[in-house]
């Protein structure tokens, strides 16, 4: 469903940066325990999104190259994070307690388990999500045909793929 038909692309001002300011907030606050702002994620997480898709400064942030590129190693992020995080987590485990507020257990994780998830997930991007996304089985075959398709029709041979 379109609600808009957009002519131009929306303007950019400093009241979507400050929605987007208030989603992560709420999302703070919710991190840090608070029982009255456990319903409150979706919204959280809403008004970031309107933010960054309006704000000035918050589409600056996510246009950043190493936004991007994470973003463009997504799926294989996806695919290998749980692992990952399986894996580091049983280091940090024994460091979290229980006394220790939540958002520095949270800090903790995010310094060991971050770094983890992006490097596992970047050399397992550059070494086999890539190469899958360049290749294309049967090219060559495809060439051929339409090389001879070419050769007989016209009566001089022309390469496809040549200069």
């Amino acid at each position: 469903m379109y609600v808009n038909r957009w002519s131009q692309r929306p303007s950019l001002g400093l009241g979507g940066d400050a929605l987007a300011v208030i989603g992560i907030i709420i999302l703070a606050t919710n991190l840090s325990g608070e029982s009255w702002s456990a319903g409150l994620t979706p919204t959280a997480m809403l008004l970031i999104l309107l933010g960054s898709l309006c704000g000035k400064w918050s589409s600056r942030i996510l246009s950043m190259p190493p936004v991007y590129l994470i973003g463009g190693m997504c799926y294989t992020l996806y695919l290998y994070h749980f692992t990952v995080i399986s894996a580091v987590g049983r280091f940090v485990l024994p460091w979290l307690d229980s006394t220790q507020p939540l958002w520095f257990d949270l800090l903790l994780i995010i310094a060991f388990v971050l770094p983890a998830v992006l490097i596992v997930g970047a050399v397992l991007f550059v070494l086999i999500e890539r190469p899958f996304m360049n290749w294309r089985p049967g090219r060559q075959q495809e060439k051929a045909k339409l090389n001879d398709r070419m050769t007989s029709s016209a009566g001089t041979p022309v390469r496809v793929g040549e200069k």
